[in-house]
């Protein structure tokens, strides 16, 4: 599959303008969804020792890289600390005020050449920068759902979740999969970040057996269009 980009263009102080290609990713793969892909490529590793394997080798890389090591993860990436900050002389050491230890990671030379060699691009149109729902958890059993019930305790992660107060517009919605004018607001939130929003599932009417689950936001408190993101993977209301 191709890779999306579109330009992008940079204004520059002297007021001349610079055109740049920017890659557009399509959405984020985790842990889980890299387990399930070996897994249906006839992997017969158990999940939970992949997923062992993984924590072991996290903490150790974690550990290997705080005691000032450069960590190599064959084909993966090399991981390595290092220093940000100007020094005023050679008598000065380092403080905290100015100065910033930082963890960086390198792809490994096969993927760059891989890359090079197969990559394939296509060009798409700029989009409004929309919020992401990555996941919709149930908070009692810590996994992902694919349903939904009056009163669950519920978390969904993802990316630019903003809700601004008095917007009453915005906000997390369950929508009927039949009909759309059909939307049940969530009213209950119980913590909320940029990044994930905890809420009490709102009571769906009876005889709606699938919901879309959609986050409506403006972006910026004043902006005028809303923007919307939409959960890839239909609900099952019980």
């Amino acid at each position: 599959m191709a890779i999306n980009y579109h330009i992008r263009e940079v204004v520059n102080p002297d007021g001349t303008k610079k055109l740049f290609g920017q890659v557009v990713t399509k959405s984020t793969i985790g842990t889980k969804e890299l387990i399930s892909f070996m897994r249906n490529q006839g992997s017969t590793v158990s999940i939970s020792d992949m997923l062992a394997v993984i924590e072991d080798l996290a903490s150790i890389s974690y550990a290997s890289v705080m005691m000032g090591h450069r960590v190599h993860i064959e084909k993966l990436c090399d991981l390595y600390p290092t220093m940000q900050g100007t020094f005023k002389n050679y008598e000065e050491h380092f403080d905290k005020s100015r100065h910033k230890l930082i963890v960086k990671a390198k792809a490994p030379a096969a993927l760059q050449f891989q890359m090079k060699k197969e990559g394939t691009v296509k060009r798409v149109s700029p989009r409004a920068i929309e919020p992401i729902i990555e996941s919709f958890i149930d908070i009692q059993t810590l996994a992902e759902s694919t349903q939904v019930t009056q009163g669950q305790l519920c978390k969904i992660s993802g990316q630019r979740l903003k809700i601004h107060k008095g917007n009453n517009d915005e906000g997390i919605y369950f929508v009927n999969r039949r009909n759309s004018e059909q939307m049940f607001k969530v009213d209950k939130l119980i913590s909320h970040s940029q990044k994930e929003i905890v809420f009490v599932a709102p009571a769906i009417d009876s005889g709606i057996l699938e919901v879309n689950l959609v986050f409506i936001s403006r972006g910026r408190k004043n902006a005028k269009q809303l923007k919307k993101g939409i959960y890839e993977t239909k609900l099952a209301v019980v």
